[in-house]
């Protein structure tokens, strides 16, 4: 669902100390747009998931799985 994932992806940044903006400042856009893609309302290019990748210290394929799994369900 959603609202797995959003909490998915908050609980990973929130992992490493970092709020929203932070992360936003970390692969250059602005908070609304890294907010976007914390809730899954816009997708990321493939280097902001490079970059958001390296900067959790998680694999591309770790942050995605919730998206491929509430791709599944839909």
């Amino acid at each position: 669902s959603s609202a797995a994932s959003d909490v998915y992806k908050r609980q990973t940044r929130e992992d490493k100390d970092l709020k929203q903006k932070d992360i936003a400042k970390l692969i250059h856009v602005s908070p609304r747009t890294y907010s976007h893609y914390e809730n899954n309302e816009r997708e990321m290019s493939l280097d902001t998931w490079k970059l958001l990748s390296k900067l959790l210290e998680k694999s591309i394929d770790y942050l995605s799985i919730i998206e491929e799994k509430k791709k599944d369900k839909e």
